[in-house]
Formats: C-alpha cells, sequence, structure tokens
C-alpha cells in the first residue's frame, strides 16, 4: 500500500547497482520472476518443528501469499490464450502449448509457467511447477510457446516414497505467476486451464 513496486535485486555482484539503475529509470526490463512464496507474515507458516511441508510454499499453503510464486512486474503487460495439449498417437499427453501476447506499448520479458494439479483426492501438493519457458517479445508481438509433459508429470509420491502413476481428472493451468487468487488481485493475467484425463 506504500508504493507501486519493489525491486529485490538479491545478490547483483559487482555490476548490481548499475543494473538496478537501468532498470528504475526503464532503460532495461525487470524480467526477474519470484523463485520463492511472499508470505504475508510469519504467523502464516506453521511452526518449524519438523520438515512437514503442510502450509509451506505455493504447493501446499492454503492461507492466501503477500506475494505468490512466480509473480513479478515489468514495464509492459501480458495476456496468453488458446492453451492446448499435444497428444502423441495413443492419446497420451506430450506438451502443453498456449499462445503469449505482449499487450503493452514496449518491449518485455516473461516467464510462461506451466503447473499441474492432480485429481480430486490425490495425496500430495495441491499444485506443482511442471517446467517454465521465458519468453522475450516486442510491443504488440504474439508467440506460441510449448512446454513439454513427461509421463512423470502424472505421477505423485506415496507415503514410501515411490513414484507412481495417478489415474484421473489432471489439470495443466499454463499461467504468469502461480495460479492463485492473490495473483489475480495483483494483475496477473488469466491462466490457460486445461482438464486432462490420464487412464
Amino acid at each position: 500500500e506504500w508504493c507501486d513496486a519493489i525491486l529485490h535485486a538479491w545478490y547483483p555482484g559487482a555490476e548490481g547497482g548499475r543494473a538496478v539503475a537501468q532498470v528504475l529509470f526503464g532503460q532495461a526490463e525487470p524480467g526477474g520472476r519470484l523463485p520463492v512464496t511472499v508470505p504475508r507474515a510469519t504467523s502464516d507458516l506453521p511452526a518449524f518443528e519438523n520438515y512437514a511441508m503442510a502450509g509451506r510454499t505455493y504447493r501446499f499453503a492454503t492461507t492466501p501469499p503477500l506475494f505468490p510464486f512466480g509473480y513479478g512486474l515489468g514495464y509492459t503487460t501480458w495476456a496468453l490464450a488458446d492453451g492446448q495439449i499435444d497428444r502423441a498417437a495413443r492419446g497420451e499427453p506430450t506438451a502443453c502449448r498456449v499462445l503469449v501476447r505482449n499487450a503493452g506499448a514496449r518491449a518485455g520479458r516473461t516467464i510462461v509457467q506451466c503447473y499441474r494439479v492432480p485429481p480430486p483426492g490425490a495425496a500430495g501438493p495441491q499444485l506443482s511447477l511442471v517446467d517454465f519457458a521465458p519468453v522475450a517479445l516486442g510491443a504488440g508481438e504474439s508467440s506460441v510457446i510449448e512446454i513439454p509433459l513427461p509421463p512423470a508429470t502424472w505421477m505423485l509420491h506415496d507415503d514410501s516414497g515411490s513414484l507412481h502413476r495417478v489415474p484421473g481428472r489432471w489439470e495443466i493451468v499454463t499461467a504468469l505467476a502461480a495460479p492463485t487468487e492473490r495473483a489475480r488481485e495483483l494483475g496477473v493475467p488469466d491462466p490457460q486451464r486445461l482438464p486432462v484425463t490420464i487412464a
């Protein structure tokens, strides 16, 4: 509520000052995206008494974050459309595609993120990042981005730690941040949601 944006430079190195200045004066596009989920308060996180993941990270948290995993700002705006699933000859999903458009007035960079949502009732994370693809486009340009969906996409760990294929109705979501209501509140464009039935 105090500012329009926050530039978090992490550990920028010897050229960090120059890089930050170029971003602040609009000479460079801040293409970075959050590699973590930023909670609103430490009280939103469970006590660190063990290594259980319940309530932690975008994969297991149920409390809305301040900033979701994968979120970031730049000097342009983006839109996603025409999501689709590519399939092999026998119907197995092999990749997802999405049209990414730079809807703003200047060139920019973003990260297209592909998440999987397991079938209802499946044990494990509520969603997981499958893969991501950086994209750089000029003002008004668009591009179709393809992200592979390997066989492990449809697998989850059981209580013994072994991976096993989980049949049912999955969902593939291409987005520009973890697809949460908070991302929508921050102005992230609507994700593309694609149902996938795995036998």
